[in-house]
């Protein structure tokens, strides 16, 4: 029970985080490429377990398809975000990732 307590922590903190890169690094938009998802997970320093969640969710249907990704493995990542309950528009909107640098 803690275990998965633990997954889904890690997996909501993912889905909150990695919009809000994506959005602060390459502007609001419903869909990005292969690479600026892979850039975003390394950025966040998620291994790439997180890699084919992170390309379902953020990429089309398309590029998940032509990484090795079924449909069905597609389908259930793009409901993560409303299973754990995080909306893309909410956490892209928050701001609070700053790049993590110094001014």
């Amino acid at each position: 029970m803690l275990r998965d307590f633990l997954a889904n922590r890690k997996i909501k903190m993912f889905l909150t985080l990695m919009p809000q890169v994506l959005a602060h690094d390459y502007g609001r938009t419903s869909e990005y490429t292969k690479g600026h998802v892979k850039t975003a997970l390394k950025k966040l320093c998620y291994s790439e377990e997180f890699e084919d969640i992170a390309i379902s969710i953020y990429c089309n249907n398309e590029v998940a398809t032509a990484f090795g990704i079924d449909e069905a493995l597609i389908k259930k990542y793009k409901g993560y975000p409303q299973q754990h309950r995080v909306n893309f528009d909410a956490a892209t909107g928050a701001g609070s990732y700053d790049g993590g640098g110094t001014d």
